[in-house]
């Protein structure tokens, strides 16, 4: 769930689009279990290894998660022709996390994340680097 959206145009709409995108994919993934196709579509290999490692991992020890994610979008800002970044705070409060055992714990709380985004020529927006952890 996407909150404090702000009123963006132009590229900067376009990278925002897509980054809510991935967030939407990336979480059906984690919820599923099973990575979504269209994550290889619109991040940089480096991320779409990350994302699939997280979700390799919570499979090979068990763990599931439920709940909901939010995002309140803090930023939206161009940093060079073809580049956006955009700044949330990610609130995991409601998150379910489900080990193995049947036992369950609450999510992380609430951290920001920094996600550059990229336009190469005739191709998608990119996620191209995700960094967080710090509270927000």
């Amino acid at each position: 769930m996407f909150t404090d959206l702000p009123g963006v145009t132009g590229k900067e709409l376009a990278a925002l689009d897509a980054y809510t995108l991935f967030e939407s994919e990336y979480w059906q993934s984690l919820t599923s279990g099973k990575m979504r196709t269209s994550l290889e579509l619109i991040t940089s290999p480096s991320i779409y290894d990350l994302a699939h490692g997280q979700l390799r991992g919570n499979t090979e020890v068990g763990t599931t998660i439920g709940g909901t994610t939010r995002f309140a979008v803090t930023g939206v800002d161009s940093s060079g022709p073809d580049e956006v970044v955009v700044r949330a705070c990610q609130d995991t409060t409601d998150w379910i996390v489900t080990q193995d055992d049947g036992s369950t714990a609450p999510g992380f709380g609430r951290s920001t994340v920094v996600v550059s985004l990229v336009h190469p020529p005739n191709q998608l927006w990119t996620v191209s680097s995700y960094e967080g952890g710090e509270p927000c």
